[in-house]
């Protein structure tokens, strides 16, 4: 028992020995104190404080996880603020001072989308993200080559020269070029012009034949050109299709695109939008149908129209020029046109010329022509035409120059009162067409007429009118 209690006591004692001894205070308040001697208390309650030379140790401690710490964060700092220093400066909008054919620096996803982004108000997104088709190669190369720099998306007229480009990729293909103004071509002859996708502003390129003060384009023209050797040609050999994004053009008042017979597309529905349109001229090209029914609609200032000659087949004339009120000239010769002629074109009393020959148009001429007191030229020749030709068809047309109502099927006898033409169409081969042509028209002493000699009786027949209708 004793043996234990010292035991108990040394290890007290021992573990005493690395603290400091305080005071304690019992229930009562009494001070206990573990002293050394022979007696020994044994406490009830003891509070063990480290020594000072503890203390001093793990203050050390502290200090130096203190330290490291610090001298971590500083090393990440200056690697941060190297990384800052040596990173290459961020691509922007603006061209640079000497811009050659390749990007200056690679674009940015975001700049880049923002551009397919804005670009596609008039392109589908689809197309403009489809290698190889002509919105593709123009977004390429108005963000990457354009020799001008790339123009930012708050330039208003980056619509305009991105269109320009989707119209030269659709109409010019590699192996095919245009006749002259084509990309790089140095013996561009066009009106003073320039060759198309050059440095110039694309109002100094050929085509581009006016623009107004905001430099937009007014009249486009593609009509004859000069080749190299300084001899007209026919049309600038534009093939392909014509770009819906045309459309968007909507400061035009004139459209020239004309003798381009490998030009082989429909006429896209985007095209109503330009209402401000004075003059549409595609004359002979390779056009196809169907119109779209609301293609002329608003073209109140439309005044005159030409699309003779192309390939309109199975398609039906367009009722929606009746809208086009303002128009003096429409020739729709030779296209091909089924169905009759529509009766709403003789709401159309500005016309002083009207060309629906060499179609397929059948029954009568409608009554309401006789509204049509302006035309000097009416040509309806060559169509399957059946009916007579009544007298108040041209009780009203004291203005008339020009008949020609040739190879059709009418029948009945010529009215009396075209006696006040004087050069008139009126028979030719291949016609049912029977009666008498009155003598008042044979004294006409002017008169220049081609007519079926044998089977209409007159005296006055003899050659024929040579002037041919052309825009």
């Amino acid at each position: 028992m004793t043996h234990e209690l010292m035991t108990s006591q040394q290890k007290q004692q021992e573990i005493v020995a690395e603290y400091e001894v305080v005071p304690v205070e019992d229930i009562e308040g009494r001070t206990l104190t573990v002293e050394d001697g022979d007696d020994v208390l044994e406490a009830t309650e003891v509070t063990l404080v480290p020594s000072k030379t503890n203390k001093k140790k793990r203050i050390q401690s502290k200090i130096l996880l203190y330290s490291l710490t610090i001298v971590v964060v500083l090393v990440i700092a200056a690697i941060v603020a190297v990384c800052v220093v040596l990173r290459p400066p961020p691509t922007t909008e603006s061209p640079s001072l000497y811009p050659t054919l390749e990007p200056t620096a690679p674009p940015t996803k975001r700049l880049y989308s923002e551009y397919i982004d804005f670009l596609s108000n008039v392109s589908e997104k689809k197309l403009l993200t489809t290698t190889d088709t002509p919105q593709y190669k123009a977004l390429q190369w108005i963000y990457h080559y354009d020799i001008a720099g790339r123009r930012p998306l708050s330039n208003p007229r980056l619509y305009q020269r991105y269109i320009a480009a989707v119209f030269y990729f659709s109409t010019s293909l590699a192996e095919e070029e245009w006749s002259d103004c084509f990309e790089g071509d140095m013996l561009c002859t066009g009106n003073s012009k320039h060759p198309w996708l050059g440095e110039e502003d694309e109002c100094d390129w050929y085509g581009f034949e006016e623009c107004d003060e905001y430099d937009f384009v007014k009249r486009f023209v593609f009509l004859d050109n000069q080749n190299d050797q300084g001899e007209v040609i026919s049309g600038a050999n534009l093939h392909g299709t014509l770009p819906s994004e045309l459309g968007y053009l909507e400061n035009l008042t004139e459209l020239s695109i004309a003798r381009n017979p490998m030009l082989k597309s429909i006429i896209p529905s985007t095209f109503s939008k330009l209402t401000n349109l004075i003059s549409w001229n595609f004359y002979s090209n390779g056009l196809t149908g169907p119109l779209h029914e609301k293609l002329f609609e608003n073209m109140t200032n439309l005044k005159e129209l030409y699309f003779g000659y192309n390939n309109f087949s199975d398609v039906h004339l367009p009722i929606s020029l009746m809208n086009a009120k303002s128009l003096v000239r429409l020739d729709l010769a030779g296209n091909a046109f089924q169905g009759s002629i529509p009766t709403e074109y003789g709401q159309l009393q500005q016309l002083e010329m009207l060309a629906l020959n060499e179609n397929y148009l059948k029954g009568s001429i409608p009554y309401s022509f006789g509204k049509l007191s302006s035309l000097q030229i009416l040509k309806l020749n060559n169509n399957e035409l059946t009916g007579s030709i009544s007298e108040e068809l041209f009780a009203n047309m004291s203005h008339l120059k020009r008949l020609d109502l040739s190879q059709n099927q009418f029948n009945g006898s010529i009215p009396v009162i075209l006696r006040q033409i004087p050069c008139l169409h009126t028979h030719s081969q291949n016609t049912s067409h029977s009666g008498n042509k009155p003598e008042a028209i044979c004294n006409k002493t002017h008169l220049n007429c081609k007519i079926d000699c044998e089977l209409v009786k007159c005296d006055c027949c003899y050659s024929t009118c040579d002037d041919e209708l052309s825009p």
